[in-house]
């Protein structure tokens, strides 16, 4: 009968050993994620927002949040899927003796169109809503809101490729200022501090497949909730890592975009406020990673028309002005950059972009906020205030019968 030498008893030992910690270790980890699944612990790092594995983020479903708004409460509130709007049933029965044809709209933007420093009856969507139904044409009008804050053009593409439906119109809100950073994967960590989240299409694939700024880890985060709380625990103690700047506080961000600015000449005591007017270049002047953004943005766009000409809807691209657009605010901002603004580059662009599309029109918005700049000025915290939703709801009803009389 045989005998094992001494080194290879040592061997198996070591084997079995191995073999129930890796044993020991997949339980653990089985058992971690089973808890974290069932505890449900907060696994995003904001008060009102939710980690979303496909869009980034959206805000929390069914949430009541009151924010204070230049010296006035407003009341923030979500609907079941985590958008600031009512729940609205898509097979309501509008009450009467007699059943009024029910005509849609679905609405896709950023943080003007979440409209968080109004009531939710004040958005220029909910107006619009509104302005439709006073009209006696015999139908009743529906508006749907899914515009969440800090969403990049590819985040409102992927949602409508989720929530979308067949409508009779599509709107599609555009903040060209910010959006175009938003979109470009080479400007990540710059304009917010929620990139190491946001998806991207991908320039390496032509802009065909989405991407992130790590998507090894974002795979972590995607299909493990004790991955993604790890993570989230190990960055609130030591701070990001790799290519996830996830800056512990908006002034070290700003601190960190500012000086990025200035290593492209920008001057000025806002520089990286500057930085993005270079959105509003011709594409020989362009940043390059602006370039890439603005690529990008020219994808989103044109992938939401053809989902919506799908889908039957009339497509509206509502291209968003910022104050700094509008006379003579932009003149402080030209002195401190080393290229020419025009102010109204955007709207070509985009529509130029557009205009072999049938079906889509572009709601371009600068002139009528110059010639209202005594209504549109000053912003709310960056945004509309409310006089100004007041004002765009008005031309995106003008817009609608002008988009049905066309082909």
């Amino acid at each position: 009968m045989s005998t094992d030498s001494p080194e290879r008893s040592l061997s198996r030992r070591l084997a079995s050993t191995l073999a129930a910690s890796m044993v020991g270790c997949i339980v653990a980890f089985a058992a971690g994620e089973v808890m974290m699944r069932l505890v449900a612990p907060p696994l995003f790092n904001h008060e009102m927002r939710i980690y979303d594995e496909e869009l980034g983020w959206r805000s929390k479903p069914n949430l009541v949040h009151y924010r204070q708004v230049e010296g006035h409460g407003v009341r923030f509130e979500t609907n079941e899927m985590g958008f600031r709007d009512r729940n609205q049933a898509r097979n309501r029965v509008v009450p009467g003796e007699e059943q009024l044809p029910i005509r849609r709209i679905q609405v896709y933007g950023d943080s003007f169109t979440e409209s968080a420093q109004v009531e939710l009856h004040e958005s220029y969507w909910s107006l619009l809503r509104d302005r439709l139904n006073a009209r006696d044409d015999g139908s009743y009008w529906e508006v749907e809101s899914l515009g969440v804050g800090d969403w990049g053009t590819t985040q409102e593409v992927l949602a409508y490729e989720r929530y979308g439906y067949p409508t009779d119109y599509v709107i599609l809100q555009v903040f060209p200022l910010n959006d175009i950073v938003n979109n470009s994967l080479a400007a990540a960590n710059l304009a917010s501090s929620q990139d190491a989240y946001r998806p991207y299409l991908d320039p390496e694939d032509d802009y065909r497949s989405v991407t992130y700024v790590n998507p090894k880890t974002t795979w972590w985060r995607q299909h493990s909730r004790l991955a993604r709380f790890v993570m989230q625990l190990a960055t609130a103690i030591s701070g990001p890592w790799g290519d996830e700047k996830l800056y512990p506080s908006l002034l070290e961000r700003k601190k960190a975009a500012d000086e990025f600015a200035k290593t492209y000449g920008i001057r000025g005591r806002q520089p990286f406020a500057s930085f993005l007017l270079n959105t509003f270049t011709v594409r020989p002047e362009q940043f390059d990673i602006i370039k890439v953004g603005w690529d990008a943005t020219d994808i989103a766009i044109r992938r939401f028309a053809k989902l919506a000409e799908g889908r039957g809807a009339e497509l509206l691209v509502l291209v968003t002005p910022h104050n700094s657009q509008i006379l003579p605010e932009v003149v402080d901002f030209k002195k401190n950059v080393p290229f020419n603004i025009n102010r109204h580059y955007a709207e070509m662009r985009i529509r130029n972009l557009v205009e072999d599309l049938d079906h889509v029109t572009v709601i371009e918005m600068v002139k009528l906020f110059e010639d209202n700049r005594s209504v549109v000025l000053p912003f709310v915290q960056g945004h509309f205030n409310r006089p100004t939703h007041e004002l765009v709801a008005d031309r995106l009803a003008q817009a609608i019968p002008e988009a049905a009389e066309g082909p």
